[in-house]
């Protein structure tokens, strides 16, 4: 597996490579035993790439046309969110 950090997003986005057209997307914010660091999952389709979202709206999913634009609505919520991630290192 390859973990990777966008370099293009929000600066707490980390991507790790599940396969060649699949994705799981994660807030390095909080601890590794946290489950809630788990943001979704993206996954490549015929001409476009599905996030599958597990904080915001579990089971919710999006389509997009790049896996940059998802990364993008990833970056989007969570700058929108408010993580305590001093209350969550604690736990």
């Amino acid at each position: 597996m390859t973990l990777t950090r966008a370099r293009h997003f929000h600066p707490h986005v980390e991507i790790v490579a599940l396969a060649k057209d699949a994705w799981r997307v994660c807030d390095d914010r909080l601890p590794e035993n946290d489950a809630s660091r788990l943001i979704g999952y993206v996954e490549e389709g015929d001409g476009f790439y599905e996030l599958m979202w597990i904080r915001s709206v579990p089971g919710s999913c999006d389509r997009f046309t790049s896996l940059s634009a998802a990364l993008d609505a990833v970056s989007l919520e969570l700058d929108s969110e408010r993580v305590d991630v001093r209350a969550a290192r604690r736990n």
